[in-house]
C-alpha cells in the first residue's frame, strides 16, 4: 500500500495544477495529497530501515529457538531374539 499511495496523490495534485479548483477546497485537496506523499514516503523510509535491522535479529532468534537433534538409543526398544 505505501507503495501507490504516493503515486496517487501526486496525480492528485498534478490535476490540481491542470484544472485549478476554486478556493478553500483546492487549498484542502492539495494539502490532504501533499500529506500522503509525504506520510507514504517517511513510512516507506522507515519499512526499508527496520526490515534491515529487524532481519538479523529474527534470524538470531530461529537459530535459538531450533530444537537440537536428539539421537534416540535404539538398543532400549529393541529386544533380542532368542
Amino acid at each position: 500500500m505505501s507503495k501507490w499511495v504516493p503515486a496517487v496523490a501526486l496525480i492528485g495534485l498534478v490535476c490540481i495544477m491542470v484544472l485549478p479548483t476554486p478556493g478553500v477546497l483546492g487549498i484542502v485537496i492539495g494539502t490532504c495529497c501533499l500529506l500522503a506523499i509525504i506520510v507514504s514516503a517517511v513510512a516507506l523510509f522507515f519499512e526499508r530501515i527496520l526490515s534491515r535491522v529487524i532481519k538479523p535479529v529474527t534470524d538470531a532468534f530461529r537459530r535459538a529457538a531450533k530444537p537440537k537433534k536428539r539421537f534416540a538409543d535404539a538398543g532400549a526398544v529393541v529386544g533380542r531374539k532368542r
